[in-house]
């Protein structure tokens, strides 16, 4: 097994950067189609929103099983690693089979969704409902297919079919919003199609690089007993995880919707929208760790862990504060010339929803790392914490705040959430909070004063009207003014410096 992943990692950062460069302008050129129609538009949010459920289908034993699959691979223990891809896939398609059946339920009874709807709304989610219930298995593929190349840490083979889906998926919806045609479940359809051939794609092409034997692949689909037992610990604490997760972040959209209506929901989906490309990002950013980690615990060793965990932290910390502050000082202009000043509400909502990502350059590591070293008490507290701040704060709060208060006790949740990990990256490191500040913080204030100093003077002359070429400017001027701040961080950051310098001779060794 390789040793030394940095290339494999620029492959990544690189593919997966055109990935998400990609969704953006998805994002940004359908969504403004979609949002037309605010209604419809609030339906469709639903329908994706109840399709997010399928990612936590496998009861937490997909993250388990590419943990321990991760740990059998650098043992170069190839068929202990197929059997464990095999179990954690079947354990996946029961439960994506069973959420298959609630799919057609709803789309039988549309109005247990989303009560208010006129006869042509219910007949779109009807249909919509029906296509995701259809295609829900598509999510097996698509799973295991990223689990063996990111086992590999060479998703970047996985990203690069991806972006070829995108690609097609963004030329097709002028093909379904063209001239007064609004045909929003045509275009849901071809994408379910395009995901469909993306998965199959990637198999066969792991086929031919791995000689990975998907006959041998689809004989592990069979519930073992072993394996289970294995797996069963970190499992069932990521079930709970997901469980609490799916409180705290999905279920939004179902309360709005069935107490507000749809076009309440399409006010808050536009903020929920910018979070969840947000958040895309920056798993983007920490996924190549994942199984790294795991490696680490596969050989045992801790100082290369440890080691691994501090440098993430430092090369994460001005990326993710760069990137977040950016799009959160900017939300207005963003929003306006995205979708248009009807949309005004969701600007506030949008503010605190990105804010949420504030504190990813430590979350992420700390999340890694707690699942590398299956420390599942912890694992528990956290998990608990998050739902239940946010949804006490909603039942005080919704009364004065209203919409925002979803917005709002998201952010509360998530800091207190942070400031946990916050005291477990501390332990781990064995430093004192000072340190951690100054070794970590400290010496990126000047970077980051010097972009919201920036963006604030710049954001009064930024346009607010929905144009195309308005958000391409917003855009541009947000990702000019992080870029130059995350360069000045690096540049006055010595451990980075020198990282980067063994970097470079590295490449030059292998040149």
């Amino acid at each position: 097994m390789k040793t030394n992943f940095f290339f494999n990692y620029l492959k990544i950062y690189f593919w997966q950067g055109l990935s998400i460069i990609l969704s953006f302008l998805s994002m940004f050129v359908v969504t403004p189609f979609l949002s037309t129609n605010q209604a419809i538009f609030g339906i469709y949010s639903v329908c994706v929103s109840i399709s997010i459920f399928l990612s936590y289908a496998d009861l937490g034993f997909m993250s388990a099983g590419q943990k321990y699959a991760s740990e059998e691979y650098a043992r170069d223990n190839r068929d202990r690693e197929q059997s464990i891809v095999g179990f954690a896939g079947f354990i996946l398609l029961i439960f994506v089979l069973i959420c298959s059946v609630v799919f057609f339920y709803f789309a039988i009874y549309p109005q247990k969704l989303i009560p208010s709807m006129t006869a042509d709304q219910k007949t779109v989610a009807t249909q919509l409902l029906l296509i995701l219930a259809c295609f829900s298995v598509v999510t097996v593929f698509t799973r295991i297919s990223q689990m063996i190349y990111s086992i590999r840490i060479e998703d970047y083979m996985f990203q690069r079919i991806t972006i070829c889906g995108s690609l097609v998926k963004i030329a097709s919806v002028f093909a379904f919003f063209n001239s007064g045609k609004y045909n929003i479940v045509g275009y849901f359809l071809f994408m379910q199609i395009i995901n469909l051939g993306v998965a199959i794609s990637a198999l066969v092409l792991a086929r031919m690089k791995y000689s990975y034997s998907l006959k041998n692949l689809f004989r592990a689909f069979k519930f073992n007993i072993e394996i289970f037992n294995l797996t069963k610990t970190l499992a069932f604490s990521g079930l709970f995880l997901t469980a609490s997760w799916i409180l705290y972040y999905e279920c939004d959209n179902f309360v709005i919707g069935y107490y507000w209506g749809a076009s309440a929901i399409a006010i808050y989906a536009i903020g929920f929208s910018l979070m969840t490309f947000l958040r895309s990002m920056l798993g983007t950013l920490f996924s190549p760790f994942v199984s790294r980690f795991n490696h680490y615990i596969g050989v045992n060793d801790e100082k290369g862990l440890k080691e691994s965990f501090s440098q993430l932290i430092e090369f994460t910390f001005p990326v993710v504060s760069c990137t977040v502050l950016s799009i959160l000082l900017l939300s207005k202009p963003l929003i306006f010339t995205w979708v248009g000043p009807s949309y005004v509400e969701s600007v506030n909502i949008a503010t605190f929803l990105l804010a949420c990502n504030i504190f990813a350059f430590i979350t992420y590591p700390c999340s890694l790392l707690l699942s590398a070293q299956v420390r599942v008490k912890l694992m528990y507290l956290i998990g608990a914490l998050l739902p239940f701040i946010y949804w006490i704060g909603i039942f005080i709060c919704y009364h004065w705040l209203g919409l925002q208060t979803f917005a709002v006790f998201k952010f509360v949740a998530f800091c207190l959430n942070a400031l946990l990990y916050l005291i477990i990256a501390i332990r781990y490191l064995k430093i004192s909070p000072w340190k951690f500040f100054k070794d970590y913080i400290l010496k990126n204030l000047p970077s980051l004063t010097l972009l919201c100093l920036s963006l604030f003077a710049l954001r009064t002359y930024l346009p607010l009207e929905k144009s195309k070429g308005g958000l391409l400017l917003v855009i541009g001027a947000g990702a000019t003014v992080s870029l130059v701040c995350i360069v000045i961080s690096y540049a006055m950051n010595i451990k980075i410096r020198t990282i980067l310098t063994d970097m470079r001779k590295t490449v030059k060794n292998r040149n």
